[in-house]
């Protein structure tokens, strides 16, 4: 319809901006050809070679940025690559970590089973040194006892062979046995 009117209007041709707009069966450069053919001032063979030019430039361009796809590509896997690089180092590195924590609570948890331990001896010390200093107190109870007993008995006895010697001589004493005057 435009190549109609600019005919109609007397005009030796059109401007065409890009020709990747062109549809799969290049509809518009088929246009464009009939058109210079018609025209004595365009020559198809300048068209042409124009259009090749602008297809070796859209080629051009379109490996230019399939290139800078890839690089893009590229670079997102090899970005990728390091952030899992990052957390595998970051998994490695608390991984070390809770086992020192774990080896540090372990250290911990020993030396605090040593410590009680320690203290259930030093309890256990303590409490033989007690029953021991009961034992020694109640053996010297037990042998004051034994040693008051002894003198008392020893007192007895003498009280008694007091007794029996001041009886046999007729005098009387205050012990277990009772004065006897010579009435009787």
């Amino acid at each position: 319809l435009k190549m109609d009117y600019a005919a109609s209007k007397g005009l030796g041709g059109l401007m065409v901006w890009a020709m990747y707009m062109d549809t799969p069966d290049a509809e518009l450069l088929t246009v464009l050809q009939s058109f210079s053919s018609e025209g004595p001032a365009n020559d198809s063979s300048n068209i042409n070679s124009g259009i090749e030019d602008e297809k070796v430039e859209d080629e051009k361009v379109e490996d230019e940025k399939v290139e800078d796809e890839k690089v893009e590509d590229e670079k997102i896997a090899d970005e990728k690559i390091a952030d899992e690089n990052v957390e595998d180092e970051k998994a490695k590195n608390k991984k070390a970590k809770d086992e020192k924590v774990k080896s540090k609570k372990t250290e911990d948890e020993k030396a605090e089973d040593e410590e009680a331990e320690d203290e259930e001896v030093e309890d256990e010390k303590a409490e033989d040194e007690k029953a021991e200093d009961k034992k020694v107190e109640d053996e010297k109870v037990e042998d004051e006892k034994v040693e008051d007993e002894k003198v008392e008995d020893e007192k007895i006895a003498d009280e008694k062979a007091e007794d029996e010697k001041a009886e046999d001589l007729g005098e009387c004493t205050s012990g277990e046995y009772k004065c006897v005057d010579e009435d009787g």
